[in-house]
């Protein structure tokens, strides 16, 4: 464009100069007021002077492109000489021409942009002319760019969107509710129906303090659960409120729990129709339990999947091993030796790596008067082991455990395990251990002593047995062995309660956990005691040393109140507080829940009576 209009300029301008010349040649004398004439010139000079509006106005952006030479000043001509009167008038003439000349180039410029704006395609009036084969890739790259650009900004967009719609969710749910609250949102609104697989999600928490709120925080969710899963059915579990397992990308904490500690994965279970079984026997099993041992934190809240309310829940901690948790070594990856800590559940699922154990074969009576014969379980192993022969070393193990206990309890015969876990005799010598008041121990109490930390035994009885669980020798019931090269105690250790919901239960009298189930349950849901505590519950030196662990436990601190009170004034607290916000759950759940208190309240009341009154006949 610049350079067809310098041309025609420069050749305009040639042919005023050739023109000027001749006439100066000819020593005519121009009258300042003559008409032109129409045939020989285009412009009166003077007339177009005083009436074009752009005399004294610069062109704007064509100035630079036309000439370097400014333009002529409007100056007063009455006094100037007529000679000076040429070269002004040849000035003006110049002066008027290039503004004129101005204003065509600008409307020329104007015309070919418009016609380049309704044909892109339309070519530039130059020489310059693109190779076909270097043409191609450019206007491949234009098109590629002009289809994938709109799809990142609308993927992006929805992204901010749907973002800013979540929090406006998240702040709107705490103006409504006080209880602590769950946001999770699956990637592209994923169904969350699988126990095995992930989901890809983001969490939100509220209500809570403002160090561990988690605004849009990487996880993955997923199913978790036997039969509180309804066995994996997902017709059932798209119908039913089913739990959860979260685990971050990243180690994080939740809601504050377990005095902060950072870990990946976390657990949801639901709350079912009296909210407060789980929170119950985690509060009470934090209080009960020593404190090198561990038992779950947990709270209750609410959980809302994609914007859909769950239901009640009890946020808690996963079960495994962990600094934070189960405190014992994590196994080497690939290490195969069996110098390990192991972590065992037993699992009437059998969930692999496990192995069985048989008590052996044994049948007795227990505390009760019942006699049966022990049913024989399955011991999954929680822990990581990568060869065979680490499970059939902790399956040896635990077996031999029970037999020398058995045979100390039931027989007489007293056994210690040797530096390869199988069952020597005893020597009577060994057997002769005195207590803290210089008094000869039992010697069935030396014997399990040394294969089991009993104050683990004791404190995880006194849990269940609160709790009247009916599932505690079938399921979800742990305990540990440590092997590993540093350890110095390889005795089996009890640890972290779990899963209280066929718990709290029918009469609050009686002993429950330290008895073969009743013949009425049984005869429904199979035998689901727990070996371990039948047995040891026959032994006076045991109940004597629950009797002493509860004494400690219902004895007041300075403010006239027991740690086994103060669980429950915690948990009237607990309900009053989130009253509201539970009642989501059911319309009658505040009240089941309330009568879940009583319930335990009386249970305590009959332990206290049986275990230190020396009444254990009470009905």
């Amino acid at each position: 464009m610049k350079l067809k209009y310098n041309a025609k300029m420069k050749l305009f301008l040639l042919l005023l100069t050739m023109s000027i010349f001749s006439f100066a040649c000819s020593s005519a004398i121009i009258d300042k007021n003559a008409v032109p004439n129409e045939e020989t010139t285009e412009y009166n000079t003077d007339v177009a002077v005083s009436e074009s509006p752009n005399v004294t106005e610069e062109p704007k952006g064509i100035k630079e492109d036309i000439s370097d030479e400014p333009l002529a000043e409007d100056t007063e001509k009455t006094d100037v000489p007529e000679d000076d009167r040429i070269a002004e008038s040849t000035a003006e003439d110049q002066n008027e021409n290039d503004t004129l000349m101005d204003n065509t180039a600008q409307e020329d410029i104007n015309t070919e942009y418009a016609a380049a704006d309704d044909d892109p395609a339309k070519e530039s009036e130059t020489d310059i002319v693109i190779p076909e084969e270097l043409a191609e890739e450019p206007q491949k790259e234009n098109v590629q760019t002009e289809e994938n650009t709109p799809k990142e900004k609308s993927k992006t967009q929805k992204t901010k969107i749907a973002d800013k719609t979540i929090r406006k969710f998240v702040k709107n749910l705490e103006k409504t509710t006080d209880i602590p609250t769950i946001c999770v949102y699956t990637k592209d609104n994923a169904e969350v129906i699988s126990r095995e697989t992930y989901v890809d999600c983001t969490v939100y928490t509220l209500n809570c303090d403002e160090e561990y709120k988690l605004i849009g925080n990487e996880a993955g969710i997923r199913v978790r659960g036997n039969s509180t899963a309804y066995g994996g059915n997902v017709s059932m579990i798209r119908k039913n409120q089913v739990p959860y397992r979260i685990k971050f990308s990243k180690k994080t904490n939740m809601l504050g729990l377990n005095d902060g500690a950072e870990c990946k994965s976390w657990v949801l279970v639901k709350a079912e129709y009296d909210l407060l079984k789980n929170d119950i026997a985690f509060r009470l099993g934090r209080t009960i339990l020593h404190e090198d041992n561990y038992c779950s934190d947990g709270t209750l809240v609410h959980v809302y999947l994609n914007g859909v309310f769950k239901g009640v829940y009890e946020l808690c901690e996963q079960s495994q091993v962990n600094k934070h948790r189960i405190n014992i070594p994590e196994t080497p990856k690939d290490y195969t030796g069996t110098d390990i800590a192991y972590l065992v559940e037993i699992d009437n699922y059998g969930e692999k790596p496990c192995f069985s154990v048989n008590y052996n074969g044994a049948a007795i009576t227990d505390i009760n008067g019942a006699e049966k014969k022990f049913k024989a379980m399955f011991y999954s192993v929680k822990s990581d082991v990568y060869s065979d022969a680490q499970t059939k070393y902790i399956k040896n193990y635990v077996n031999n455990v029970f037999k020398v206990l058995y045979e100390a309890c039931e027989n007489g015969n007293y056994y210690f395990l040797n530096d390869d876990n199988n069952p020597v005799t005893a020597k009577k010598k060994k057997l002769k251990v005195k207590d803290e008041n210089g008094n000869l121990k039992d010697p069935a109490e030396v014997v399990a002593e040394s294969v089991l930390d009993l104050d683990s035994v004791v404190d995880l009885y006194l849990v269940y047995e609160i709790a009247k669980d009916r599932d505690v020798g079938e399921g979800s019931f742990y305990m540990y062995a440590d092997f590993s090269a540093d350890s110095t105690d390889h005795r089996l250790t009890f640890t972290c309660p779990w899963d209280f919901e066929w718990a709290y239960e029918g009469s609050a009298l009686g002993v429950y956990a330290g008895a073969f189930n009743p013949d009425s349950f049984a005869e429904i849901y199979e035998e689901r005691s727990n070996p371990w505590f039948v047995l040891l519950m026959k032994q006076d030196w045991f109940v004597e040393r629950v009797r002493k662990r509860w004494e400690e436990l219902r004895t007041p601190d300075e403010q006239g109140i027991d740690p086994i009170s103060r669980c429950m004034q915690e948990e009237k607290e607990l309900l009053q507080t989130y009253k509201n916000d539970l009642a989501r759950q059911g319309s009658n759940a505040c009240k089941k829940a309330e009568a879940l208190i009583s319930w335990t309240e009386k249970r305590l009341r009959w332990l206290d009576g049986w275990l230190m009154d020396d009444k254990r006949d009470q009905t």
